[in-house]
């Protein structure tokens, strides 16, 4: 038999190998995937994933995020300030409001993404409080005086990811996604700030629209909303 040259490999074993590769992840592993893949779920519109709302760990410094961080999840009593009672049910939530996906129970109870996304999460602690989640329900603008260069940071932190930048909504993942402040100017005229702290505030809810899900108290506090504002010039 002619020996192979160095270096060579056939490519049905290159092909077994990376098959392998793949069928031989633990649940754990694919859950990790899942966790920073847009593709979760099947919706065409969707561009988000688990990731772009949390962090696995400690929330990075400079960064502000609507479902802050994960640690200890799955020992939580309860989530969405205690609306929600079960981890999956909570993922759920996510998937359906969030991510646009079209079933009304997106992961049943033995659904394999599903399970290899909570065996991730899992991974992340299993004793933990139940997080504030303290959401505005009545909008006023009571907000102190904002500082228009340290709103550029926090727009960078919390907005940038989805919105893109300001005024021009460039390298935005998404054209789902809408131009701040030109489009909300453009709807709301002189309500724009008034507009904008309800849509940060009730994110989707609250009669709001759209997929953006809402910023709590504890995770955007009102000094770091008004410095957004400053930013942008409301």
């Amino acid at each position: 038999m002619r020996a192979l040259a160095r270096g060579a490999m056939p490519a049905l074993v290159v092909t077994a190998l990376l098959a392998a590769g793949c069928t031989d992840r633990s649940a754990e592993e694919r859950g990790r995937a899942l966790f920073s893949d847009p593709g979760f779920s099947p919706s065409d519109r969707n561009f988000v994933s688990c990731s772009t709302c949390h962090a696995p760990g400690a929330v990075p410094a400079g960064t502000w995020l609507s479902g802050g961080s994960l640690t200890g999840v799955s020992g939580r009593p309860s989530y969405f300030g205690g609306e929600v009672g079960e981890l999956r049910d909570a993922v759920n939530f996510c998937l359906r409001f969030f991510m646009r996906h079209p079933d009304p129970e997106p992961l049943p109870a033995e659904d394999p993404a599903g399970l290899d996304v909570l065996s991730y999460l899992d991974t992340l602690g299993d004793t933990s409080p139940a997080v504030p989640f303290t959401i505005q329900t009545s909008v006023v603008d009571d907000l102190p005086p904002g500082n228009a260069a340290r709103g550029a940071e926090v727009w960078a932190g919390a907005c940038h990811t989805c919105h893109g930048d300001k005024d021009t909504g460039a390298n935005r993942p998404s054209e789902l996604v809408s131009i701040v402040p030109n489009e909300t100017l453009m709807i709301h005229g002189a309500e724009a700030r008034i507009a904008t702290i309800e849509k940060v505030r009730h994110g989707l809810f609250f009669g709001a629209g759209g997929t953006m899900a809402p910023f709590s108290l504890e995770a955007l506090p009102p000094q770091d909303l008004a410095d957004i504002l400053a930013y942008l010039g409301y």
